[in-house]
């Protein structure tokens, strides 16, 4: 059970050790893909510290773990070595990015901070996926204009010019993020 080459990849795992260790890594991952798509944070940079303390956790456990990401007896290239690390510190930088999220907003019961704002610019963006975007004018503590991510229903309802509130709550884990945008009324 390798997939990059059976030649460096260590083959001493096991189908079931494995399986054991990697799903619980690839899913967590993907979905950290998707909600870092779709969970808008206030600050962004507020979270690289958290984000970075689990990863090396996970890294660490998974290293004394002893499975081994390469066989070190077949002496692989040095290039197959840092990718092989490089896409461990990435998969589980998604995973802690995920389980931070989850905690964050599904745990959150803050009350909702309502700022106002206005529309000032709508665009969509097409391919394999479709995508729709307001440019507010600026809000809070954004010294500029932010553009935010809203569903296509919503978009279809707002006209440039109009007046949106936008609702931050608090996280669970103290990590403001855009909970709510709704149409003023």
């Amino acid at each position: 059970y390798t997939f990059i080459n059976k030649k460096f990849i260590s083959t001493n795992v096991g189908k079931s050790q494995l399986a054991d260790t990697t799903v619980p890594i690839l899913l967590p991952a993907c979905l950290g893909l998707v909600l870092f798509v779709s969970t808008e944070y206030v600050d962004y940079t507020k979270l690289w510290m958290p984000v970075s303390f689990f990863t090396a956790i996970i890294l660490f456990l998974f290293y004394k773990s002893g499975i081994p990401l390469f066989d070190k007896k077949k002496n692989p290239p040095i290039l197959l070595k840092v990718f092989l690390v490089a896409t461990a510190i990435g998969l589980t930088a998604g995973v802690s990015y995920t389980y931070i999220t989850i905690l964050n907003t599904y745990f959150d019961r803050s009350k909702v901070v309502w700022h106002q704002s206005k529309i000032i610019e709508k665009t969509k963006t097409t391919g394999k996926t479709s995508s729709w975007y307001i440019k507010v004018e600026k809000w809070g503590t954004f010294d500029e204009p932010k553009k935010h991510k809203i569903s296509r229903e919503k978009w279809n309802h707002l006209t440039e010019g109009d007046l949106v509130q936008i609702g931050v709550s608090s996280g669970f884990l103290g990590f403001p993020w855009v909970s709510h945008i709704e149409k003023n009324q």
